[in-house]
């Protein structure tokens, strides 16, 4: 890709990487179309843009109901002339816990937001990026994918379906039309509320079956997080890859450069 981008949609654009790379992206001029269920920091989020080269448009949306999110999808593409990047960053780590334990019903919704709501972004924006000039996808994804993650059953099977998801979609537009490209990213642990809620629930099972996963979290915790901020810095570098080089892999976030997970 070069240095052209002019518009990009972020899924998952109210807190987190979403929200950091939302406000990079306008940075460099971009016209950035914000997709997240909570409308009050999208709206805070457009007043944040306010200073910057491009801008955020806010459309809410809650990524876990497939047809609205088709919907507002199709919306964001009619609104930009051209959509060079896709971002999807919307998930939730919750339920913790062995599965017989978990709810249910809280799991299916966060699966429906991590995988079913991957899949109609890529669906949706590969689609469009076809009939127009291009472009690239990017999936957040998580080491939990390739971990046996006790505890946490419902978020690493979720991402590594994601991680499935952009190897079998880069071969199918490797196949049929290289014009665009979908990616998978693991950024390391961030400093987010997710990471947050997870350090809480390692002080919880400190002591429990769970120990040794939830220790991880802890260590990770102590040796300092990556910022938000530092993540998006990161992703903006990967506008200026030639697409061809990103289709299909799913990259490894360490020390400020990316690699290619083996």
């Amino acid at each position: 890709m070069s240095s052209r981008h002019r518009s990009a949609i972020v899924v998952g654009a109210s807190a987190g990487i979403g929200r950091s790379a939302a406000l990079a992206f306008a940075a460099r001029g971009m016209h950035v179309v914000a997709l997240a269920r909570d409308a009050e920091r999208l709206r805070q989020l457009e007043f944040a843009s306010g200073d910057l080269a491009g801008r955020v448009t806010a459309m809410p949306c809650d990524a876990a109901d497939a047809p609205r999110l088709v919907t507002v999808l199709e919306r964001a593409f009619d609104k930009l002339e051209n959509c060079d990047v896709v971002l999807h960053t919307a998930g939730s780590a919750m339920p913790v816990g062995a599965i017989w334990e978990c709810d249910a019903v809280e799991a299916a919704s966060s699966i429906a937001t991590l995988v079913g709501s991957a899949w109609v972004t890529a669906s949706v924006g590969i689609r469009h990026m076809l009939a127009g000039g291009g472009g690239l996808v990017l999936l957040a994804s998580s080491g939990a994918a390739q971990k046996t993650a006790v505890g946490r059953s419902m978020y690493s099977s979720s991402k590594a379906a994601v991680d499935q998801l952009v190897r079998v979609v880069g071969a199918e537009i490797a196949a049929a039309a290289p014009s665009a490209a979908i990616a998978g990213f693991y950024p390391g642990m961030v400093d987010t509320a997710m990471q947050a809620d997870l350090a809480r629930l390692a002080r919880l099972h400190a002591h429990g079956p769970f120990a040794a996963e939830f220790g991880e979290v802890s260590a990770a915790a102590g040796q300092g997080l990556v910022s938000p901020e530092d993540v998006a810095t990161s992703i903006c570098q990967l506008l200026e890859c030639h697409l061809s080089t990103l289709n299909g892999q799913v990259l490894k976030l360490r020390s400020g450069n990316w690699v290619v997970d083996r």
